[in-house]
């Protein structure tokens, strides 16, 4: 078991250890406000747990490597508070809880998003007000979602249709779970 963090005062970020990125016998990691290196090469074979806060991922490729080089991972948190253009994908044979936070108050042109692909997820939360995509695929019937997003809508009108369309989509293709909380944000913009 490990947590790694950054220490000290001050905004820059700590590059976290290459030699962290094959650890083999590593069961649970936690990485608190660090930078990922972008490694071609990452192996954390009994590797169950993994919590990440607010680190920073030099590209899109950073992160899903880190994640699908976890061949037994079940236990996924993301929390990232600050903004970033990046798309969360995550591809895993073996995750059962994922839990994902995205907040920021700095606004984007970009399309942030996130693309989950864990045929076992059992329990997933999301409390995201950035996003603008949100796909999850082959969710389980028996799972448990407590979902809070509003794909980046601040008010409803006209010209939210597309982000609308999004919400609905994304609803109706997690409407067989077993146990759903919706924020009431997020229900309103369904209705609407």
């Amino acid at each position: 078991h490990l947590c790694v963090r950054r220490t000290g005062g001050g905004s820059s970020f700590h590059e976290l250890p290459l030699s962290l990125y094959v650890c083999e016998p590593l069961v649970s990691l936690k990485l608190v406000q660090l930078t990922l290196v972008d490694t071609e090469f990452v192996s954390l074979p009994c590797l169950k747990t993994m919590h990440l806060y607010n680190n920073i991922y030099p590209k899109e490729t950073t992160f899903e490597r880190l994640v699908s080089s976890c061949p037994v991972l079940e236990d996924l948190m993301i929390d990232v508070l600050r903004n970033d253009a990046k798309v969360y994908r995550v591809h895993s044979r073996s995750l059962k809880r994922r839990r994902f936070l995205r907040s920021s108050s700095l606004q984007s042109d970009s399309v942030p998003g996130v693309v989950i692909d864990a045929p076992l997820l059992c329990s997933l939360r999301i409390s995201d007000g950035v996003s603008k995509m949100f796909i999850v695929k082959d969710m389980k019937c028996n799972a448990k979602l407590d979902i809070s997003f509003d794909f980046g809508l601040e008010a409803f009108d006209e010209s939210n249709v597309s982000s609308i369309s999004h919400i609905r989509n994304f609803l109706s293709g997690i409407s067989r779970v077993r146990d759903m909380t919706i924020s009431a944000f997020t229900f309103e913009v369904y209705n609407i």
